[in-house]
């Protein structure tokens, strides 16, 4: 994972602090969506489902409309567009026997966790930009992204306590990121349990460590340390700016995130606007 290339998406409970770090080019479109999914997203955040009967008849509608087609199957034993195109990329691959016998239903379900998990990102992104970071439209957003990411961190973790720390080989690259990006949204308990899990798959060649940093720094400014790698920022609602979490030895963090792969701190801080100078030793 590029951490250049990057965005900002929540704040932590205090909606003060911790903003995490996602990747531009993982957008969301209706061709690449499981179409049920896609409607259930868009209702769900339109809070339509919750308060228009009109949202069923229109769900049953689409699906009516998607079944009729005949050059697309939308059944419960047929693929939809984004499963197909799972299949496709694992095809693709080097391993596609491993990837298409062993840890399909793993591939299928991280490709639609990681539509949620980005799509609503994504949404929040948008609503920052237009309405502003502590303004009404974002803050009532965090209430869903929490319930994804419960969902989705149920879903995940049950993937890791059965198989282990999935490699790129055996589920792919956007499968192997969905991993991280679910852990790091969890709440510390989670991320606390499965940081030595995801140690052990940085040294077996299974994880990045460019994203094991991230969730590093995550956990470690949970507990109330300083982050090492100066990946964490925070936002200051009395100045209405970002800034750089605390930093342990703070004058070597582009040390360490060399070794990491990570780009100079003050390279990567400036989406923030925040002008960062490195203290000398």
């Amino acid at each position: 994972m590029i951490e250049a290339n990057h965005r900002v998406t929540e704040n932590t409970e205090n909606h003060g602090a911790i903003c995490e770090i996602y990747s531009y080019h993982l957008f969301i479109n209706l061709q690449s969506h499981n179409i049920f999914d896609f409607i259930k997203f868009h209702l769900f955040r339109s809070k339509l489902v919750l308060k228009k009967v009109f949202s069923i008849f229109l769900v049953l509608f689409l699906i009516l409309s998607c079944g009729s087609n005949s050059n697309k199957k939308y059944g419960s034993d047929a693929m939809t567009p984004s499963e197909d195109s799972a299949f496709q990329a694992c095809k693709k691959s080097k391993e596609t026997p491993n990837l298409r016998a062993n840890y399909v239903n793993e591939i299928l379900v991280l490709d639609s966790i990681l539509h949620y998990d980005q799509g609503i990102r994504i949404e929040l992104d948008l609503r920052i930009r237009a309405h502003g970071q502590q303004s009404k439209e974002v803050q009532e957003l965090f209430g869903l992204i929490r319930y994804i990411d419960s969902v989705n961190c149920i879903k995940v973790t049950k993937i890791l306590d059965e198989h282990g720390w999935l490699g790129i080989n055996e589920i792919g690259s956007s499968g192997n990121t969905t991993l991280f990006l679910v852990i790091q949204h969890s709440d510390l308990r989670v991320q606390e349990k499965y940081l030595p899990m995801m140690r052990q798959a940085v040294e077996d060649g299974n994880a990045e460590a460019s994203s094991l940093a991230l969730l590093e720094d995550r956990v470690l400014l949970g507990q109330g340390k300083k982050q090492l790698y100066g990946s964490q920022i925070e936002y200051d609602p009395l100045t209405l700016k970002y800034l750089v979490s605390p930093i342990e030895d703070e004058p070597n963090v582009n040390k360490r995130r060399a070794e990491v792969g990570l780009d100079p701190l003050e390279d990567y801080v400036k989406i923030w606007g925040i002008e960062y100078v490195l203290p000398k030793e």
